[in-house]
């Protein structure tokens, strides 16, 4: 490897840069394979990464990729945007000029190019991200290009990750590097954002002692003799930056080291790098203790400190030493360590000094207010204020985690006779906290701070926080217990009040039951109502309006429309009171998953836009129930694996419990058994840990659906009979929410349990049949069936059969079609009635096969192998390729067809294909002359 500027040539890394190589090439010109769209270089430091990437770098430019590249450093992981600032210099001012307003004002607003008249969230700012990068790719190659990224600043490192996750066929590429033993912001998580598969680890290991005495030559002049260079690489131990430490110590000798004499290797590196800022003039140790200590070190910058000298003239020597690169303007270190070990190597009375001169002249308010705290010897009031400004600003601009940290540096400034306003500063910072993602930190400073709150409002907000944090993360109960605490302190305060009861309604259905949650939901309104705040007011109308249909009461359409109307996005609530997800899960609940699918989709990329994470697992859960009846399963597929990313990044149970039931229902549908049981058992068993029994019921209806899609009735009927029970316990009277009310019912039918069946299905019909849902009557039509046949009545059987597919006619629902279809069969072959058990079940394959509903398909070809018939010779359509046929001869388009049978483009595609192939026919003109008349003219 070369020194670390880059100039010298890249050795002994061959295969490492025909890697990098292969990574640049275009998918038309190298090896077929799936797409690798991220490389990342990993390593100890001081291994050869930021080399190596370089290089990398250098070969993209060379080939004519648009790279968009920054360099993380220590000194600016606290600084929001800093790093993006740096991959978007070089963006042509056009581009930037032609995004949307909202979100080239959320752009320049996070880069402090314009001031904040309001909240902007980072996630807004990933937007703006994303579409530069779209426009950027729709003209060449784009390679993103991060050295260090385990030092990028949190929000650049998560708008990054916003736009890769949904970033598909476009010309984007990343190159980032990343240190071993430090928690990376961006690549721990690198695959999961980009896919499965399409992400290439290059760990750098140690090279040879042939390899470092090339590297050495090439930098140095001339490398160390064998025997020296052998104890070299010994006590360099692959590490490059050490390495070349001690040979440069060795080349300012006048001759080698003895037999037996330790080499010149300090004890630390802050040794190593200070002995060679200590041969620097005094002016430029100086000058690099100034840079050290900026967030974007300048040499316009360094000039103000020290107006008696020029500031190239200072940095000269330091740029010699090989220890700095300039770049323009900009000033940055050749290593961050270099950084590190230049600051920590000044004492700290020298360090407050600076920071004191450098809050005088930095322009930007954050990083003045940073400066002035570093400078205290002691709390300052003015200080702390300062600090809580600077806060406001950071949280304006969409960074959190800085405001949080802001926070918590005015809570250290100020004075021991200010505790009320330590109190709120700490409360402040942990609300960013909680916002930001990090519910640790978040919790234990509002642990510390909760016996020192004064009764009342303080008190109050502190213990909301609380409750909303331990729902979130593991505690139901915990949570319940400390909002109503919340409530009994907050006193006249309406909107805590509001807000507090809000939660509450939510929280307690969950296992307390409807009853008492609808006693929360109308304090909730009240309060609400009586304040008149109109986003509060919308998540008070949802909550009671959800709960209402969960006790029976069906829809409230005013008042929900209304809710709809009011609805504050912008603020800071759980996602299962947003309004605008109640909607959806009513729609998916009622039978209308078209409208709850738009609505979801809508909801997740406003969700995204303002940054609420939390709520991704959440929705993951329901649109993969929602596609998985609709038989999208590859659209199913899609959302359970975002919600377990994002699960993952937020760490906490509950989230974690929603998005592992999503992985369950999505394994369940496709047939993968072995991984839906697992994920369905560890979901059940975290709902179960929180103190979540409502919740716990869907991953438990999964379990209950894989033994029957296994023909394991009575394993079903013994996870299905209890939650049959749970109805009753938790005060829900609405049948739609207890989806696996049919499932139970066949399970009790196929054991036996007839009287316990029939009372079930009489319980669902009574109720849903009343309200005219067609999905209940699609199901209980179904179980009816079963029951009739259980009990000896074939044709009544058969006809409640034919009852239930006719609704199901009316419904998006592929695999409960399929399901009938199937249990009619399986009847008719045990009537005797062959040839139509045939039909019946070759219609329900050929479902099943269409969505990929493996299970189900198992099932049905294992009937169809009991009935030992052949099929007919002659091409014969299934009916999904009538279907698909009929309407294209007709004249719509292949997306029309796909909207209207609620499938996929390719799905129609594929369906055409076959009948084209089966009736001899190449064109929809001959298949418009050939299906023209009555259906049976074919």
């Amino acid at each position: 490897m070369g020194g670390f500027d880059g100039r010298a040539e890249v050795v002994g890394r061959e295969a490492e840069l025909a890697s990098l190589s292969a990574f640049l090439t275009p998918p038309e010109d190298g090896p077929e394979h799936a797409p690798v769209v991220a490389f990342l270089i990993e390593g100890e430091a001081g291994i050869g990464k930021s080399t190596l990437w370089r290089s990398g770098v250098a070969m993209a430019r060379e080939r004519g990729h648009f790279v968009l590249s920054c360099v993380a450093a220590e000194a600016e992981a606290g600084f929001a945007y800093s790093a993006l600032g740096d991959l978007l210099d070089p963006v042509p001012g056009s581009v930037l000029a032609g995004l949307p307003g909202p979100q080239r004002r959320g752009l320049e607003v996070a880069l402090l190019r314009a001031d904040a008249d309001g909240p902007v969230d980072e996630r807004a700012v990933g937007v703006a991200f994303l579409s530069t990068l779209r426009v950027l790719a729709a003209s060449g190659p784009v390679v993103v290009a991060i050295d260090d990224s385990h030092w990028l600043d949190a929000p650049t490192a998560r708008v990054l990750e916003w736009a890769l996750r949904r970033l598909d066929d476009e010309r984007v590429k990343v190159l980032a590097c990343a240190r071993t033993g430090v928690a990376a912001r961006l690549g721990a998580d690198l695959e999961r954002y980009v896919g499965a598969g399409r992400l290439r680890r290059l760990t750098l290991g140690r090279l040879g002692p042939d390899a470092l005495r090339r590297l050495l030559a090439g930098t140095l002049g001339a490398a160390p003799p064998p025997r020296v260079l052998d104890r070299v690489w010994e006590a360099a131990a692959g590490n490059l930056f050490h390495a070349l430490e001690i040979a440069r110590a060795l080349a300012s000798r006048p001759e080698p080291p003895a037999p037996g004499e330790p080499l010149p290797v300090p004890t630390s590196l802050r040794d190593l790098v200070a002995a060679r800022v200590a041969e620097l003039p005094e002016a430029a140790q100086e000058a690099l203790l100034a840079a050290s200590a900026l967030t974007s070190p300048s040499r316009e910058l360094i000039q103000a400190l020290d107006r008696r000298r020029r500031a190239a003239r200072v940095l000269a020597p330091a740029e010699r030493a090989e220890l700095i690169v300039m770049d323009g303007d900009r000033l940055r270190f050749a290593h961050p360590l270099i950084a590190s070990a230049v600051y920590a190597g000044a004492d700290p009375a020298r360090r407050r000094a600076l920071h004191r001169r450098l809050a005088r002249l930095v322009g930007n308010a954050e990083e003045r207010a940073r400066h002035l705290a570093l400078a205290a010897d002691g709390p300052s009031e003015p200080v702390a204020a300062a600090l809580d400004a600077a806060a406001s600003a950071a949280r304006a601009r969409g960074a959190p985690d800085a405001a949080a940290e802001l926070c918590e540096l005015a809570a250290g400034a100020t004075p021991p006779d200010r505790p009320d306003a330590r109190r709120r500063r700490c409360a402040d910072a942990a609300e960013h906290h909680f916002v930001a993602g990090e519910r640790a930190r978040a919790r234990l400073l509002l642990e510390r701070v909760l016996p020192e709150s004064r009764p009342g409002r303080e008190r109050a907000r502190v213990l909301y926080l609380l409750g909303e944090l331990r729902f979130h993360d593991d505690s139901f109960p915990e949570g319940a217990r400390l909002l109503r605490l919340a409530g009994d302190e907050a006193g006249d305060d309406l909107a805590l009040v509001a807000a507090v009861q809000c939660d509450l309604t939510y929280v307690t259905h969950t296992f307390e039951g409807v009853p008492v949650a609808e006693a929360h939901g109308h304090a909730a309104l009240a309060a609400a109502e009586k304040l008149g705040d109109p986003g509060l007011l919308a998540e008070a109308l949802a909550v009671t309006t959800m709960i209402g249909f969960l006790a029976g009461r069906g829809i409230g359409e005013p008042a929900l429309r209304r809710a709809l109307d009011l609805e504050d996005m912008t603020r800071r609530v759980p996602a299962p009171t947003r309004p605008s997800l109640i909607h959806a899960t009513l729609m998916f609940w009622t039978g209308r998953p078209d409208r709850a699918r738009a609505s979801l989709d809508r909801l997740g990329e406003r969700l995204a836009g303002w940054g609420d994470e939390t709520a991704v697992p959440i929705l993951a859960f329901v649109l993969a129930f929602n596609a998985c009846m609709r038989g999208a399963l590859a659209e199913a597929e899609r959302h359970a694996r975002e919600g377990l990313a994002a699960a993952d990044r937020v760490g906490t149970d509950v989230l974690r419990a929603h998005a592992l039931t999503a992985r369950a229902v999505t394994d369940a549908y496709a047939g993968r058994a072995g991984p839906a049981r697992r994920a369905a058992e560890q979901a059940a068993a975290l709902f179960t840990r929180v103190g979540c029994r409502r919740w716990a019921t869907w991953p438990l209806s999964v379990l209950g659906l894989l033994h029957l899609s296994a023909d394991e009735a009575p394993a079903a009927a013994r996870v299905l009979g209890p939650l049959v029970e749970s109805l009753a316990a938790d005060g829900i009277e609405e049948p739609c929410v207890a989806s696996f009310l049919p499932d139970a019912i066949e399970a009790l039918a196929a054991t036996g349990d007839l009287d316990a069946a029939e009372a079930t299905l009489r319980w669902f019909e009574e109720r849903g049949v009343a309200r005219g849902t067609p999905a209940v009557a699609a199901a209980g039509g179904r179980c009816r069936g079963l029951l009739r046949a259980a009990r000896g009545d074939v044709d009544g059987a058969l006809a409640a059969f034919e009852e239930a597919l006719a609704a199901y006619e009316h419904l998006p629902f592929p695999v409960g079609q399929g399901r009938t279809l199937l249990a009619m069969g399986r009847v008719q072959r045990r009537a005797n009635r062959r040839r139509a058990a045939r039909d019946g079940l070759e219609r329900a394959l050929a479902l099943f096969e269409e969505v990929g509903a493996a299970g189900w398909a198992g099932l049905t070809r294992a009937e169809l192998a009991r009935l030992g018939l052949r099929r007919p010779a002659g091409p014969g359509l299934t009916p999904r390729e009538e279907q698909v046929a009929r309407r294209a001869a007709g004249g719509a388009t292949n997306r029309e067809i796909a909207a209207d049978l609620y499938i996929s483009v390719k799905t129609v595609e594929a369906n055409l294909a076959r009948a084209y192939r089966k009736l001899g026919i190449r064109t929809r003109a001959e298949l418009g002359a050939l299906m023209g008349g009555p259906r049976g003219e074919r």
